[in-house]
């Protein structure tokens, strides 16, 4: 099954694309937040607290609420911004989708294969601590 540092991988990786790709710059900078949660999120699960915490506190706290104001401050018309952008880059999603869905089949994949082949405990007791006794 998929664990928790799967999910917030490619959420983070998934939101991050969507926050590149994205005409609106409000809904840019939201992806961005959702960013940073996803990745203090990830920090907090490998035990890095400090860090994690500060992402939360510190960018999305106050660097992406003073982007999101920042933005929302512009006088942006929405309609200009649709007309700038062309549907060209759009007709290669489907191709980078398909690349990202079969990264991540490969990589669950090869781990089930390289975890299940080799006996962990035997490397860890064998080789690291042969070497200091």
């Amino acid at each position: 099954m998929f664990s928790k540092e799967l999910f917030l991988i490619t959420g983070t990786i998934l939101t991050a694309i969507l926050t590149l790709i994205s005409r609106n710059p409000i809904y840019s900078v939201i992806g961005l937040i959702i960013v940073f949660i996803l990745s203090g999120s990830y920090l907090l699960l490998l035990s890095i607290n400090f860090i994690g915490l500060s992402y939360f506190i510190i960018y999305v706290g106050a660097i992406s609420i003073l982007f999101l104001f920042a933005v929302m401050m512009l006088d942006t018309k929405y309609s200009e911004l649709t007309s700038l952008f062309s549907l060209s880059f759009t007709k290669h999603l489907p191709l980078a989708a398909i690349v990202i869905i079969g990264g991540l089949i490969f990589y669950i994949l090869l781990n089930k294969i390289i975890i299940n082949n080799i006996n962990i405990h035997y490397l860890y007791n064998n080789l690291f601590f042969s070497e200091l006794f």
